[in-house]
């Protein structure tokens, strides 16, 4: 991920989709929570995964549905 950072609890980052470039404001919990803004597109999703067995594919699973599917499905709807 792009321009990540760190700070007052929050994480900063870049959502990739369809060759556009969003920043994204996020927080991370257990097990695959999230809490994804996406500023540009005022965008607010929570994710409320919990898999603590494999946390990594957790977080992986939420980034991937965020870039395949809730982005596009949102920019879509917003130029029609």
């Amino acid at each position: 991920m792009e321009n990540s950072g760190y700070g007052y609890q929050w994480w900063r980052g870049e959502l990739n989709v369809d060759e556009m470039k969003f920043p994204i404001i996020y927080v991370a919990g257990y097990g695959g929570q999230f809490l994804f803004i996406v500023p540009d597109l005022d965008l607010v999703t929570l994710f409320l995964h919990h898999n603590p067995k494999d946390l990594e594919l957790s977080h992986t699973m939420a980034w991937k549905e965020m870039e395949k599917f809730i982005v596009p499905s949102f920019i879509r709807r917003l130029n029609h």
